[in-house]
């Protein structure tokens, strides 16, 4: 019982997953319009934030190690 329950909770989190993903892709294309730099610093910033915000909050990884 407890695999079909860990089976379905990660069903749960990939589909979780492909929609956020999706919706994020939408707000990114609409913003960049094609435009390849404005893609990169999208990306950069995402990437900064990220790291920014485990620089300062590293508890948050405690959770996944």
């Amino acid at each position: 019982m407890e695999f079909i329950k860990v089976l379905f909770i990660s069903f749960l989190l990939v589909i979780w997953w492909i929609a956020a993903w999706g919706i994020v892709e939408l707000i990114i294309q609409q913003f960049i319009q094609g435009s390849a730099r404005k893609a990169v610093m999208t990306y950069s910033f995402m990437l900064l934030f990220v790291i920014t915000v485990l620089y300062f909050n590293p508890g948050v990884l405690e959770h996944f190690v």
